[in-house]
C-alpha cells in the first residue's frame, strides 16, 4: 500500500491510498479525512488490458455518497417473501423419500 496524499473528492478532503495486489492490479481508495473515515471513491486498476485489445482503455470510478450511519433497518429487509412461482428444490445426496 502507498499513501498518495490528500485529494478532494466532491469537495471532501480524502486520503488517497494505492493498494497493489500480488502480481497485477489493485485499487486506489479515497477515504474521508474526518473523524468518520468513510470511503468516498474506489478506482480499480484497469491497466492490465489483454494483448488482443491493445487500443482499449477502461476507466472506472465507483463513488459513494449520502452515507447514513446508525440508522434502523427493519427486520423485513432480511426476509425473502415466499413465491408460488418457485417450486421446492430437489434434494442432493441420499434419497429422502421414505
Amino acid at each position: 500500500m502507498a499513501y498518495g496524499g490528500i485529494e478532494k473528492i466532491d469537495g471532501v478532503e480524502c486520503h488517497k491510498l494505492q493498494i497493489t495486489l500480488r502480481g497485477k492490479g489493485g485499487w486506489t481508495l479515497f477515504v474521508d479525512t474526518s473523524d468518520t473515515p468513510l470511503i468516498r471513491r474506489i478506482e480499480p486498476d484497469t491497466s492490465d488490458v489483454p494483448e488482443n485489445m491493445p487500443k482499449m482503455k477502461l476507466q472506472l470510478s465507483i463513488v459513494f455518497k449520502n452515507w447514513k450511519l446508525n440508522t434502523e433497518i427493519p427486520d423485513d429487509q432480511f426476509q425473502i417473501p415466499p413465491s408460488d412461482k418457485v417450486g421446492k428444490a430437489a434434494s442432493r445426496g441420499k434419497d429422502t423419500k421414505n
